[in-house]
């Protein structure tokens, strides 16, 4: 089996107690974050725990048996939509070989299809909220990025195509900005086409990295 993602690793160490299998606890948790991924993009607002599992069809206690809280599950659906929208875009960037191809692939891909992603406002809204209370979970799902770049631009140093005196800062500064524009964009606070907005942050970032401006 594939690595868990850590909400498996919790719902499978929260059900030891009541002995069901690793697949069906893995079933049950999976089927919750889907109802409730679902059941947010209907209403457009918040829910209850109640409303949640009479939609899913399950007891409240069962419920609590998988996730002891409500942001228990929230930071599932949290990683589970993070980590699934953005495993493609980091799989086609492992793929490329160039330094400059792979961090023009990882910015506009991961601006300009937020858009296109029916959930990405429920996880925009939740981000940061969580973020103040379960701030190394957050760190863990979103730190692909920050990393992916950072190695991208050592790379890029050690071929010529980049200048940093500290690849991992700036890779920080970059996934930061990356993060904030995919959340204003969601939000509609930045407006405009986002592939645009995609292309003048990379020509931004390439600027900034150019051989001769550190």
């Amino acid at each position: 089996m594939t690595e868990l993602f850590d909400w498996q690793r919790r719902a499978l160490e929260n059900s030891e107690s009541v002995h069901r299998s690793r697949a069906r606890t893995l079933d049950i948790g999976q089927r919750l974050i889907d109802e409730a991924r679902e059941l947010f993009y209907v209403t457009g607002k918040p829910f209850t725990v109640s409303q949640l599992v009479e939609r899913a069809g399950i007891a409240n206690q069962t419920f609590y048996r998988y996730f002891p809280s409500k942001d228990d599950l929230l930071l599932a659906v949290f990683e589970d939509t993070v980590r699934r929208s953005s495993e493609p875009i980091r799989r086609a960037a492992v793929a490329e070989p160039d330094p400059v191809a792979r961090l023009s692939l990882l910015l506009t891909e991961t601006i300009g299809g937020r858009r296109t992603d029916p959930y990405a406002r429920m996880v925009v809204q939740e981000h940061m909220r969580l973020a103040e209370d379960h701030a190394e979970t957050i760190s863990r799902v979103a730190d692909w990025m920050r990393d992916l770049v950072a190695t991208t631009i050592e790379q890029g140093v050690a071929e010529g195509t980049f200048a940093s005196r500290d690849p991992h800062e700036d890779a920080r500064v970059i996934a930061d900005g990356l993060r904030i524009t995919v959340h204003h964009l969601v939000l509609g606070v930045t407006r405009g086409e986002p592939r645009a907005i995609a292309e003048h942050y990379l020509a931004f970032c390439l600027a900034a990295l150019r051989p001769g401006r550190t």
